[in-house]
């Protein structure tokens, strides 16, 4: 028997080798299209939930502004509230939970929808915020106040940064020069600077905004 004819009776008595190497290579091809649809969908889906999340703030911005003019009309003597007394004010539509819900819960002196965290500070006449009135001041009014959102995790959860103002300006900043994300990293009031106008007390306290370009939001399609 000469060595082709060994070869050819060899291979013929393995048919499964053949079978198998194909197999192998439809395998590996199926592992590539696997990967490569994933290197396109997923930043295509990590981008929907930011975007999600994104509009879900200004949403939740919008409502929050809406309570707490509603709560400054009926008791003007009270001037801006902190952020926990918002949350804690009874919703005013009939049949509607009590207290009304803004999809937040409270997080220390913040509060957090699980992508974005929001803080509160009153502000003075002078320029200062505070979280919470001081103790000697618990009859003064407030009627100047600033709310930050900011993203749990930059990138992940969100990119932007969003301020608004207690006349319901709402503004936003790409919050990728020197990132704020988590608990850890919260926004100073005197963020927003000079953005809210020539007679804001914090436009008057020539306090820097750290860098940041703000642009009006459309509430109706926010970016």
């Amino acid at each position: 028997m000469t060595y082709q004819h060994m070869r050819i009776v060899t291979q013929s008595q393995n048919p499964r080798r053949g079978a198998a190497t194909v197999g192998l290579l439809e395998i590996a091809i199926a592992l590539l299209l696997v990967v490569a649809l994933g290197l396109v969908g997923i930043p295509a889906w990590q981008s929907r939930r930011v975007l999600d999340a994104e509009r879900s703030v200004v949403r939740t911005l919008v409502k929050l502004h809406g309570l707490q003019a509603s709560e400054l009309a009926r008791n003007p003597e009270r001037g801006w509230l902190e952020l926990r007394e918002i949350l804690s004010l009874p919703d005013p539509t009939p049949g509607a939970p009590k207290p009304i819900d803004l999809g937040l819960r409270e997080s220390g002196e913040f509060a957090t929808d699980g992508a974005y965290y929001y803080v509160l500070y009153l502000i003075s006449q002078d320029g200062i915020g505070v979280l919470r009135r001081p103790t000697d001041e618990a009859r003064l009014p407030y009627l100047h106040a600033i709310v930050y959102a900011w993203p749990r995790k930059f990138g992940a959860t969100g990119r932007q940064i969003y301020a608004l103002s207690e006349s319901g300006a709402l503004l936003s900043t790409d919050n990728a020069l020197d990132p704020k994300e988590g608990s850890s990293e919260v926004p100073p009031f005197h963020l927003i600077g000079g953005y809210l106008g020539p007679d804001h007390p914090l436009t008057k306290a020539s306090l820097r905004s750290e860098g940041h370009r703000w642009s009006p939001v459309d509430a109706v399609t926010p970016r």
